[in-house]
């Protein structure tokens, strides 16, 4: 069975980063489907994975539709009004962050945990430890396009006028970090502020937690997703909320107690320890990058129906991308 990606782009003019999708076949646990992004082949697709919305006249009544919400309502709220009409009731499936999708995609998050308090990473926590030379970190991009945006910045400068030495970086500053070095340059801090673009956007936790903080070993500072959100996927232990605090100077008085105590601030990393079997060795963790885990799951979906999604219709598309 063929799963097709229609990204806006077209499949020939792929970027280096999304060239994944560009032909894959999945077997093994997966299942046995071939992976691509060649439009040329949507008849012959058996489902069809949009992350933008496509040309109706193109579709046949034949494929499933699956409806690849990346991003939050805040980010997304130009695309309300294209979605009244036939985009409201053409989608069979979804694939997003959100925990009630069909087909969850972990936001950001390059591996999906069995178990979460072991780790991911051989690193021992002394090596970690020893690479920290700086406090606190920020990288930004979106200023002000959401309102989320706006007020995480608020909160940032009150914890500058709180005392907090952060050192910001990003288009927001004027200040970029070349991406051959990214996850080096983050990991000489001892945290960073995962401050999402949009407050309580359900299940909403991306790369900004994960990449630049858990995979950099960083113990990240998180402000926008709620706390339950969170405490789902994340390490035990493994980050610091800003909704434990009752103000801005606290969170600061806390960072900075950490700071200066070397054996609290290694508490944030006991979750990286992992168990060691009776014979020694380290037990193996069955991981899937983040973008490929709900595409494994589609496949061997497609596989125990006998070759093809079984129809369906989402009542509305519109009140499950902006109604929660």
């Amino acid at each position: 069975p063929i799963i097709l990606v229609w990204w806006p782009p077209t499949w020939k003019n792929l970027p280096k980063n999304k060239q994944f999708y560009l032909e894959r076949n999945f077997q093994g646990e997966c299942g046995n489907c071939r992976l691509t992004m060649n439009r040329r082949l949507l008849n012959q697709s058996k489902v069809v994975v949009f992350d933008n919305l496509p040309n109706a006249a193109n579709l046949t009544a034949e494929q499933a539709y699956v409806l690849w919400h990346r991003e939050t309502p805040a980010k997304t709220f130009h695309l309300r009004s294209a979605m009244v009409g036939v985009f409201d009731t053409m989608f069979n499936y979804t694939m997003s962050y959100r925990r009630d999708s069909d087909f969850r995609w972990y936001s950001g998050m390059m591996y999906v945990f069995s178990v979460k308090e072991i780790s991911f990473t051989r690193l021992y926590i002394d090596e970690i430890i020893k690479s920290k030379r700086r406090l606190a970190t920020w990288v930004v991009s979106n200023c002000n396009n959401t309102r989320g945006a706006v007020e995480r910045k608020k909160y940032v400068f009150k914890l500058l006028e709180a005392g907090l030495k952060i050192d910001m970086y990003g288009k927001c500053f004027g200040q970029r970090i070349t991406k051959n070095n990214f996850t080096t340059f983050l990991s000489s801090y001892k945290f960073y502020l995962a401050f999402e673009n949009s407050w309580h956007c359900r299940d909403y936790v991306t790369e900004k937690f994960w990449r630049n903080g858990i995979m950099a070993g960083v113990v990240p500072v998180v402000w926008g997703p709620t706390k339950e959100d969170v405490a789902e996927v994340a390490p035990v232990g493994s980050y610091i909320h800003i909704e434990d605090f009752e103000s801005p100077k606290a969170l600061v008085d806390y960072l900075i107690y950490l700071d200066k105590n070397d054996h609290e601030y290694r508490r944030y990393f006991n979750w990286r320890k992992t168990a060691i079997t009776e014979d020694g060795t380290e037990p193996m963790q069955t991981i899937r990058p983040g973008y490929e885990a709900p595409l494994c799951q589609m496949c061997r979906r497609i596989i125990q129906s006998k070759g093809k999604l079984p129809k369906r219709v989402l009542n509305s598309t519109l009140s499950w991308v902006f109604g929660n």
